[in-house]
């Protein structure tokens, strides 16, 4: 069998195991912990975590088989397709993103298109925000709704965070397409 054919079977995926050579005889050996644009984070153990570019690649085995670099590259830029979606317009950026979070929990995502996330994170927003109101408001004790207050901030932090590093990879796959970070709508 082939390479190029075992590449177009094989999808990559986290906690595959996989051995890359890399041409200066070196090797790497482990499970892949992460799929980044253009590389792959492998776990060899004991807390440590190798990123190996495409570039850096001579040989790889997937599950033990071989794939091509090339097969390799397109399983790759597939993987982040489906977890980032099409990527092929300009992004807001990281901090657009975190303050549209911190205002609203999850309004960075739903700049970058996640509306799913973006209810998600409302929706729980509004229920931690509507329930500290009326313990306030009814009981007129401040300390009693101050809980409800921490959990809302946290929800606005935890979002932003995730925004933030969504927006990062998405303009990370715009770079690597050959867009320019110095475009203003980039």
């Amino acid at each position: 069998m082939n390479t190029w054919f075992v590449g177009v079977l094989v999808a990559i995926a986290p906690l595959d195991e996989v051995r890359i050579s890399t041409p200066d005889g070196g090797e790497v050996k482990g499970v892949v912990s992460a799929i980044k644009p253009g590389a792959l984070v492998v776990h060899e153990g004991e807390g440590k975590h190798t990123r190996v570019e495409l570039n850096q690649m001579s040989e790889v085995e997937l599950e033990g088989e071989a794939i091509a670099i090339h097969s390799l590259g397109l399983e790759i830029d597939q993987y982040i397709e489906e977890r980032y979606g099409a990527v092929d317009q300009p992004q807001p950026s990281p901090g657009a993103v975190v303050l549209a979070s911190v205002v609203l929990p999850g309004a960075g995502h739903r700049l970058l298109g996640d509306n799913q996330t973006f209810a998600a994170y409302a929706v729980a927003d509004l229920i931690a925000l509507g329930l500290a109101a009326a313990i306030i408001w009814d009981r007129q004790r401040f300390a009693e709704g101050l809980p409800l207050l921490a959990l809302d901030a946290t929800f606005r932090v935890y979002s932003a965070a995730e925004a933030r590093k969504e927006a990062r990879i998405r303009r990370e796959i715009l770079s690597r397409r050959g867009h320019s970070r110095s475009d203003p709508t980039f």
